[in-house]
Order: C-alpha cells, then structure tokens, then sequence
C-alpha cells in the first residue's frame, strides 16, 4: 500500500471517529486537507458555475468575494508560498489546488513544484482544456497524485454548458495526453478521476460515462450533485449566518427543474452497469433522500458538519477563510496558530450547536 492510500485510509478513521469534535470546544486536530483557489478566473463559462459573473446562479448564490477575479498583483509572491508549504507539511496535509481553473495561474507549476519538494500529496481540479503536450508530460513529471477533471455530457452537452464550443474535445485530448505520458514514464500518477456535476441540463442521460469510460480509462467516475447556497459571507456576525436564507425562491426554481424519479433512474442504471464499481456519488442517497434533497433544499440530509475540522480554504489572494468565507488570516501568518485560534474555535463551536441557514446544501456538508 503506497504513501496515497496510506494517507487516506488514516483520514478516513479520523472523519469517522472525530475526538476533537466530541471533547475539544472548538480546538481541532491539524487539518487532513487545505483547498487552494488559486484564482477565480476561467477560460469557460459554465451555466452552474457560481463564479461566472453575471449567469443566474452567480447573481442568486455568490458574493463579492467569490466573484472576484484576481489580478497579478493580487497573487501571494514565491517566498511567502514556500514559506506556507514548508509551515503546513509538518502536519502533511493533502494539498487540493483550484480554482477556477488553476492551469490559469502564471506560476502555477512553479507552486507545484514548491508543494512537492515539501512532500506534500497533492491534488488538482481542472476543465483539462488547457492540458497540451507540455503541459500532460510536466503534469505526469510532477509527482502530482491525482486530477479531478471535470465532464459534464457528450460532446453536445458539455459545450452547451460550459459555453465554449470545442471544450469536451479539448478536454478529452488533455486526458489522452496525459495518459501518454504515464504510459511512456511507467507512471501510475497521476490518478485520473473524473467528475461530473448533476445538473438541470444533463440530469436526463447520464449515459455518458459508460459510453466514455473505456476511452479516458479513469480511476474512477464520481457524479456530484448540484450544490447551491454556500457562497453566504460572515459580516457583522456569526449569528447572522442563522437568519433565513435570501435565496429561497432562486434555490427551488433551480432545484425543481431536476426530476427526482428520471434522475434515481439514470443513477441505478450506472450502478447496475458495466463500469459500477468505479461509480460514486456525491453524496450517496436513497430514493427518499435524493426527494429530499431536490424537492426540499432547505433541509439538510446530514445533522452536522465536519469540514471546519478537517479543512480549510486558501484564496487566490493569500486569505486563508474557512466556509462562509470567514477570514481567519492569510498565508503569511503561522497556519497552526491559525488553525486553533480563539476565532476559529469560537466559530467550530456556533456550528457544533446548529447548522447555518446556508449549510444545507453546501458541499462542505457531504463530504
């Protein structure tokens, strides 16, 4: 068993048997992952994507931190990425780097290389669009563990959301490239995995991943289900995140565009198809919870959070917030202090006693 499955068969006991939630008062044990946004900027402009200024879901689900896109000036310098990466891998957190679309960022293989000279298992979405042959063979070279890549239909489909003609081709080429040079490097990383997001526009045939799934050959197919509401922001204070939720008739409208039964349908025929057992879900629900989840978004299908205990979000611009984009520092401040700061306890605890308003359908919340 390798150093990958290692790490994650240890964070899979520690998420399921959570001391520090139980005892510690808001103190947590070192975080199993950090989640980069290396940038908000992107070169397509999907329909479901909250960072897309301007679409509907943008202007029902973000704010001003989430829909702001980076300038140059804006990215943390080299020296303060080192010095972040050098502080965090004492406790080897796994690194996830996104975005947007982090093959955006102009340093990006630059920080990777700094991740891994740490030793650091690390981790990256992306649209695979941008994936040339430089860039397949640097990625394969890297060391990185695995890509989550993002495929959301046929071709038709794809291209109709992401709003760029031509993008499942380019994707589809990336993940070729990619397996090329792990072919020609003996190399069993990085990992490919793919994601689909389940949305209004592609909820009726998910027969795509079976047709696709012998020709980019991944380590497995996951399927995420449409998360909306978690870009609420911490103003005046953590109690405000409890008020009733300002996106209500936003977050049924688009909700009741998927129906529950045709949506089952499609996902028991990938289960009980050929390629089943490298198929998940995120999360995994019953008929009555997949009800539940579309047809009532404002009730949450799990009681409580953990992601406030086991990760935290570093923004393009340095900021390390946890969810609700609370700030608790930035990159040139000592994570581990951080991590178990009076402010960031004092925040564990509001969401120990009950979830937020905006909680329920957050991502966080199912992992």
């Amino acid at each position: 068993m390798n150093r990958y499955y290692i790490k994650r068969f240890l964070d899979e006991i520690r998420r399921r048997i959570p001391f520090d939630q139980w005892f510690g008062k808001g103190y947590a044990f070192p975080p199993l992952r950090i989640d980069i946004e290396l940038l908000h900027n992107c070169n397509l402009q999907c329909e479901m994507c909250s960072f897309v200024p301007g679409n509907e879901i943008n202007k029902a689900f973000s704010n001003e931190l989430r829909s702001y896109h980076e300038k140059v000036e804006d990215y943390p310098e080299l020296k303060e990425w080192n010095k972040f990466f050098k502080q965090v891998s004492k406790f080897s957190p796994t690194i996830n780097l996104s975005g947007g679309e982090p093959l955006l960022h102009p340093e990006f293989f630059e920080i990777l290389k700094i991740i891994k000279s740490n030793k650091l298992i690390t981790t990256m979405t992306t649209n695979a669009t941008l994936i040339d042959d430089k860039k397949a063979k640097d990625l394969v070279l890297s060391g990185i563990e695995s890509l989550v890549i993002s495929i959301d239909g046929d071709e038709e489909t794809h291209d109709n959301i992401r709003k760029v003609k031509g993008s499942f081709n380019n994707a589809i080429n990336g993940i070729k490239l990619l397996q090329k040079y792990k072919k020609e490097y003996h190399s069993s990383t990085p990992r490919i995995v793919i994601n689909s997001t389940i949305s209004w526009l592609n909820f009726r045939d998910l027969s795509f991943a079976e047709i696709l799934f012998p020709e980019v050959r991944p380590y497995k197919w996951n399927f995420s289900h449409l998360f909306l509401g978690n870009g609420d922001l911490v103003r005046d204070s953590i109690n405000d995140l409890y008020k009733k939720r300002d996106d209500i008739d936003a977050l049924n409208n688009f909700y009741h565009k998927i129906n529950t039964d045709t949506l089952f349908n499609e996902m028991l025929k990938l289960k009980n198809g050929q390629y089943g057992k490298h198929i998940s879900f995120l999360p995994e629900m019953n008929v009555n919870e997949l009800k539940t989840f579309y047809e009532k978004p404002l009730v949450p299908i799990k009681k409580r959070c953990h992601y406030p205990y086991f990760s935290f979000v570093v923004q393009g611009d340095g900021s390390i917030i946890t969810c609700m984009y609370y700030k608790m520092g930035t990159i040139k401040d000592n994570p581990k202090k951080l991590w178990n700061s009076q402010k960031y306890k004092t925040f564990r605890e509001h969401l120990k006693k009950g979830l937020f308003a905006k909680c329920s359908r957050c991502c966080g919340l199912y992992e």
